[in-house]
């Protein structure tokens, strides 16, 4: 019987230590985003090219854990959070709309993932468990399925909408690049991917908040057949 002592330490997991990174690199990234965009693209591009990389780390290694799962989407979290509340300043005009998308953002993201740690299956025996991963459920929407089990559509869709967020983040400095033909057309279908992230956000508060309410029903009519039996 493994004691306390012979389990790993899941903080020194190597995908957690490469998120820890991507924690200095986000703060360092916006202490220099008003007054050094470029320092600020470079800092922020490190942090999400490494979080392409957390993942394959912790398959590598067989260190996946749901700690890591979370600090990952955390992370995320608070880094496209941060783009928008500073976008929001460079932008007053859209400060409203830049807080409605955060507040979907964060929403929507915190519910799959709360989600994910519900397993409806364990209810007949402990009634709570944990899924390995909020990107392995079952989805019945198929867009979730694309979105979240398919490499190259998530890698698709995550690297248009933030190059959306960091191109307009970017004319607040140089406006000029609204001239150029290929920036213009580039901006254009990253807003495409963009306004794409933001319906699977809508869908996934659909589909994350239905699997809690049939975890909740289920919860309720095992207690209701215990009590009889009590």
């Amino acid at each position: 019987m493994s004691t306390k002592e012979d389990l790993p330490n899941v903080f020194l997991f190597v995908a957690n230590i490469m998120d820890y990174g991507r924690v200095i690199m986000t703060a360092a990234a916006f202490y220099y985003a008003k007054h050094d965009p470029g320092l600020f693209l470079i800092l922020y591009f490190v942090s999400f090219a490494l979080d392409m990389f957390d993942g394959m780390a912790a398959r590598y290694f067989r260190q996946s854990s749901k700690y890591g799962a979370t600090l990952d989407m955390i992370i995320d979290r608070i880094s496209t959070s941060g783009l928008l509340i500073i976008c929001s300043h460079f932008y007053p005009e859209y400060s409203l709309v830049f807080i409605y998308l955060m507040m979907l953002d964060i929403g929507s993201h915190w519910l799959q993932t709360h989600s994910g740690f519900l397993d409806p299956n364990l209810l007949q025996t402990k009634g709570h468990g944990f899924n390995d991963n909020h990107k392995s459920l079952e989805e019945k929407f198929w867009i979730l399925n694309f979105y979240y089990k398919n490499k190259y559509g998530l890698l698709f869709v995550c690297l248009g909408a933030e190059l959306f967020l960091l191109q307009i983040y970017y004319l607040n400095f140089h406006k000029e690049l609204l001239e150029l033909n290929w920036f213009k057309w580039l901006l254009y279908i990253n807003l495409a991917i963009y306004s794409l992230k933001q319906f699977i956000s809508c869908i996934q508060v659909v589909s994350a908040s239905q699997r809690i309410v049939r975890f909740d029903q289920k919860d309720i009519m095992l207690k209701r057949i215990e009590n009889k039996h009590n």
